[in-house]
């Protein structure tokens, strides 16, 4: 680039550091946010929970626990990126709106150097190397961050990924960059044509642009605050009622329905009569996190049919699980291979779809061979911590595991203190003999918290994504009340020469901070309904939002950025604001 173009830029930079550090700052922290945050979208993937292998012919409608785990991250992944989105989308305008603040300042020294000689292309040229040295520093500092960032939150995902296309990431850095030399180079051409300068006081969106964008990191901040309070929450209720607990993995060799209900039969026997042991729990796999089959239930005359939750369990599990039984009786050691077949149903089927079933008959499946099972019982409704279980029915029916042997089952055992986990995974495999494929998962704890680790991962991502949301916010509104100021010089001196003292001023711009604050929060809690309300529609036992502190904090970004202007107008002198005087 020619010296005529350089050494003006480089005058432009030095002088006017402050703005250049804001816009490259902002440009940075969206950039980086959105990299990272696009790891959402790199394919994730859970270890599948198999689905039930009952024996039963299933219909068409059946969906196993891969697919709920599908809904979940898909859900969670869109609204990550959609949230990332937004975030570019703030970014370039407080790009805009710093640029803006800045081509207001150098009004004055872009007419003295048009005045002096300097043409257009010379305004232009110097411009357009000033707005690329600030992409470059901008992109140069998101991509330092972003890119390990992104490679960070692929690593720490429970569970696999692919990797996602470069495509939306060139767009990001496009659209920043092309946002800053656009910003730099407009003043130029303006300038350059013969037009007026930019007047910051004829900005056609006010103070809209701080609202919109504290309302977004109002938005992203409640979210992340749900997600990670569900991940604490899960996690101290999974340890303080099923810390003692060991979960194995059971795959039965090939053998006949009849002889793998015989070899359950004989070890929840053996394990049970044995004083060490408090429970056992034998159930088809993901009924410990109520990840589970769903399939249709057709009752018998036809009328009432519903898509439920299908598992099979122990007559221990009811208890092991704390699920009360409200009606009949639950599973019992009879109800095993070659006994009348059983079912015990949750109480939002009995009740809403299947009114005084007790006593009578559903059927599972539309094989010749599946039997008609007569419902003994009523237990409560049960929801489960899995990541996706939230998508699956509200219906629910338990069969015995002894009468539908699932060939590969889970196993929870409780034992009575002082007794190692060592020592129970020796006799848990010494219970099913050599040809049993037995694998111990760890405590009922460490499951469940294997289960909530898709959610903290989310919930971690949502955080970052507020955190960034809310510099870029503080930036865009520190820039845009300081230009709102300087638009209001000629009414503030109008007051100040009326007699309006230093503190009534200061009032005056803190006050407009103040409802752009609350804008803010209103258009965050009006965003957020759509947000919050998605997230219970994935997760089990999701709390409430908690709006005050996201409130608070944006409340003090507001006024942080309405006070320094607010001090400067206030110092400065009646004829000097009347004059348009800098503050």
């Amino acid at each position: 680039m020619p010296r005529p173009a350089a050494a003006p830029a480089a005058w432009a930079l030095r002088t006017y550091a402050q703005s250049a550090a804001w816009l490259t700052v902002a440009a940075a922290i969206a950039l980086a946010a959105t990299l990272t945050a696009l790891a959402a979208g790199s394919g994730l993937q859970l270890p599948a929970v198999p689905r039930a292998d009952l024996g039963i012919a299933w219909t068409s409608f059946v969906r196993g626990p891969a697919g709920f785990q599908r809904e979940a991250i898909d859900a969670l992944s869109g609204l990550v990126v959609a949230l990332a989105v937004a975030i570019v989308g703030l970014g370039v305008l407080t790009v805009i709106t710093i640029s803006l603040a800045r081509a207001a300042a150098r009004r004055a020294e872009l007419a003295v150097r048009r005045a002096v000689g300097a043409s257009r292309r010379d305004l232009c040229a110097a411009a357009l190397l000033e707005g690329v040295v600030l992409a470059l520093a901008a992109l140069g500092v998101g991509l330092a961050f972003g890119v390990p960032g992104h490679g960070l939150a692929v690593a720490t995902w429970p569970g696999g990924a692919t990797h996602g296309s470069t495509g939306p990431a060139l767009v990001v850095l496009v659209a920043l960059g092309g946002a800053i030399v656009l910003g730099a180079i407009l003043p130029a051409v303006f300038a350059g044509s013969g037009r007026r300068g930019i007047i910051v006081g004829a900005l056609p969106q006010g103070l809209v642009l701080p609202a919109v964008q504290l309302g977004v990191a109002f938005t992203v901040l409640v979210a992340a605050s749900q997600l990670v309070r569900h991940g604490h929450g899960m996690t101290e209720r999974s340890g303080a009622v099923a810390d003692g607990g060991d979960v194995f993995s059971v795959r039965a060799p090939d053998l006949a329905p009849a002889g793998r209900g015989a070899t359950y039969v004989a070890l929840l026997r053996r394990l049970g009569g044995d004083s060490r042991f408090d429970t056992v729990s034998l159930t088809s796999p993901g009924v410990l996190v109520g990840l589970v089959t769903e399939d249709l239930v057709v009752p018998r005359g036809g009328k009432g049919s519903a898509t439920a939750a299908v598992s099979a369990i122990s007559p221990d599990t009811f208890r092991s699980m704390g699920w009360r039984v409200v009606a009949g009786r639950g599973i019992e050691p009879s109800d095993r291979w070659g006994a009348r077949h059983v079912a015990v149903v949750n109480q939002a089927l009995a009740t809403y779809r299947l009114p005084g079933i007790v006593g009578g008959q559903i059927r599972i499946g539309d094989g010749p061979d599946d039997p008609w099972y007569t419902v003994v019982g009523v237990v409560k409704d049960a929801w489960g911590s899995g990541f996706g279980a939230q998508r699956g029915p509200l219906y629910a029916v338990y069969l015995s595991a002894l009468q539908r042997p699932p060939r590969v089952a889970e196993l929870v055992v409780r034992t009575r203190p002082q007794v190692a986990s060592a020592a129970v995974d020796s006799i848990v495999r010494a219970s099913f003999g050599g040809s049993w494929s037995v694998t111990r998962r760890g405590t009922e704890a460490s499951v469940t918290a294997a289960e909530i680790a898709p959610s903290r991962w989310f919930g971690r991502m949502l955080f970052g994504q507020g955190i960034a949301a809310f510099a870029i916010a503080v930036l865009g509104t520190f820039a845009v009340m300081r230009m709102w100021v300087r638009a209001a010089l000629p009414e503030l001196a109008v007051r100040r020469a009326v007699g309006a003292r230093r503190r009534h001023v200061i009032g005056f711009v803190l006050a407009r901070a103040v409802a752009v604050a609350i804008a803010g929060v209103l258009l965050g809690r009006w965003l957020g309904l759509v947000v919050s309300g998605l997230l219970p529609t994935v997760l089990t036992g999701v709390p409430p939002a908690r709006i005050v502190e996201p409130a608070l904090a944006l409340l003090v970004a507001a006024l942080s950025g309405a006070l320094l202007p607010a001090f400067q107008a206030a110092r400065t002198s009646p004829a000097l604001l009347a004059a348009g005087g800098e503050v």
